[in-house]
């Protein structure tokens, strides 16, 4: 198991962006400056995964729900490996280069499933050998 230490807000945002690709000294400056509310949030991933959702609604206009929203565009951002090519900006809210990538990309979201009664099955009995 690994043990973190978190001293403020920050070791928590850098933690999530751990998790999307970026190095440990990645700058935070910026993403506190584009979401002032950060610093505010008590559940910081929720917020992330607020913003992530904000970003992937103009992305993809596929009738997904939140979760399943937030899922495929981090799935997305770490298989194409954004934050090593755009850096922090790839989630500043008026970052848009990335945005060709997701929609060309062959993701899909496997459809709800439905449940159904399956009718009662007459079995006839048979004999292997006469």
């Amino acid at each position: 198991m690994v043990k973190i230490k978190v001293h403020s807000h920050n070791d928590i945002i850098k933690a999530y962006l751990r998790g999307l690709g970026y190095g440990v000294d990645v700058d935070i400056s910026k993403i506190l400056a584009a979401y002032t509310s950060l610093n505010e949030q008590e559940d910081i991933s929720k917020a992330f995964d607020d913003i992530i959702y904000n970003k992937a609604k103009k992305v993809f206009s596929k009738d997904l729900s939140k979760m399943q929203l937030v899922a495929l565009y981090k799935a997305l951002f770490i298989e194409g490996k954004n934050a090593e090519k755009y850096g922090i900006d790839a989630l500043l809210p008026d970052f848009t280069k990335a945005d060709e990538y997701f929609k060309n990309s062959a993701f899909t979201v496997v459809p709800h499933y439905k449940v159904s009664v399956i009718p009662t099955q007459k079995i006839e009995p048979f004999t292997l050998h006469k």
